[in-house]
């Protein structure tokens, strides 16, 4: 798992083009607004600008994309809130799935 940033140019996008593995794409907005792409081989994910994001290896084998951005856009770990992601990736019954922190759903 990465560990999950905002840009610190705020009007930067990103896109995530997945190689081989199994892994899921969590991108939460300021607003604690959760989304998540499932990243298979051949999926390419675009990251909105203002999202902070997260990738989450669910598979056996290593999870390996390709990211393309500016290389200007920067991080900003310091503005992901301090109580962290709105959900976690857990497994339940050998398969992944969110879990929200708020509400433990």
């Amino acid at each position: 798992m990465t560990r999950g940033h905002f840009h610190a140019r705020r009007d930067r996008a990103e896109f995530y083009y997945t190689q081989a593995g199994q892994g899921i794409l969590l991108l939460q907005f300021r607003d604690r607004e959760v989304m998540s792409v499932a990243m298979a081989p051949g999926v390419c994910a675009f990251i909105a600008p203002d999202w902070a994001h997260r990738s989450v290896n669910v598979g056996p084998a290593p999870l390996v994309f390709l990211w393309f951005a500016a290389l200007t856009l920067g991080r900003n770990r310091g503005a992901v809130p301090a109580d962290g992601w709105g959900v976690r990736v857990v497994q339940q019954d050998g398969m992944p799935v969110l879990i929200s922190r708020t509400s433990g759903r």
